[in-house]
């Protein structure tokens, strides 16, 4: 499922205004999502922000945070910890599905996941 929607390419950035300021975007995404979203500044690792954008997963709303850097793309997910049976604070996961590789964890009333495309390593 988060896969899949890893690679649709959908909308610009909704009306959370610039991308340039890491926290601003998360408080914004976190009051409309009403669950803990993390940062979204991959900068130091050489990732860009490319948008950033609220989807429909399995028709609960997350968030979608684009990243790119050179060719590579990875995307960063939050959705509601009620996406996921099971879902406890402080667990965390990685595992490879239809070769994306996906690592994340579960806090704060949200499941945050980072999914990157077929050529990043787990």
């Amino acid at each position: 499922m988060i896969a899949a929607r890893n690679d649709q390419t959908t909308g610009g950035n909704q009306g959370f205004g610039s991308l340039n300021d890491p926290r601003k975007l998360r408080d914004l995404v976190a009051a409309r999502l009403e669950h803990e979203v993390p940062l979204p500044d991959l900068s130091s690792q050489g990732w860009s922000l490319e948008r950033a954008e609220l989807v429909s997963v399995r028709a609960l709303p997350a968030a979608r945070f684009l990243f790119t850097r050179g060719a590579a793309s990875l995307t960063l997910f939050s959705l509601p910890s009620g996406a996921f049976a099971g879902a406890e604070d402080d667990t965390a996961y990685q595992t490879v599905v239809d070769g994306h590789p996906i690592a994340g964890f579960v806090r704060g009333g949200g499941v945050h996941c980072v999914v990157g495309d077929a050529n990043t390593p787990l």
